[in-house]
């Protein structure tokens, strides 16, 4: 069974307050899911200091940024699954505009997503940071309303 919720971090600790590359160097490190952003993170993050935004995910993990340590950055497919909700948060929670997804194309491409309009771009990995949000999930099982 592959029913999970998905979870936005806060903004604070959770999204980056600057743009961020992907990566900054030119190399295909296989991060190539529209659907597993925990797997394309995790490629991200092993990159270390060549991969600002695995480095943002890495350090909220480490923090345990809200009590959990299994943040990651979506892909294409989570971040759309997110944007039907984004309305229904609170205004100072919301995202806007486009946020970069943990999925590359090729070596030296990624997508970015527009929450605005719901449209998916790619960019230049070394030249064209974007904001990175973190999301986690949970499997339906595992949910325990308070």
């Amino acid at each position: 069974d592959q029913r999970f919720l998905y979870i936005l971090s806060p903004k604070t600790g959770g999204e980056s307050p600057t743009e961020l590359q992907y990566q900054t160097v030119d190399v295909q490190i296989g991060a190539s899911s529209f659907t597993d952003g925990i797997a394309n993170t995790d490629k991200m993050i092993a990159q270390g200091a060549s991969s600002p935004a695995g480095q943002f995910c890495s350090a909220a993990r480490s923090a345990l940024l809200g009590g959990y340590n299994d943040w990651y950055i979506p892909a294409p497919y989570e971040f759309y699954m997110l944007s039907h909700i984004n309305s229904y948060m609170p205004v100072e929670e919301q995202m806007s505009g486009e946020y970069l997804t943990s999925r590359e194309e090729g070596s030296n491409r990624f997508i970015s997503f527009n929450v605005n309009d719901g449209s998916w771009s790619i960019y230049y990995k070394t030249t064209s940071p974007r904001r990175v949000r973190l999301i986690r999930k949970i499997h339906v099982s595992e949910f325990v309303p308070a």
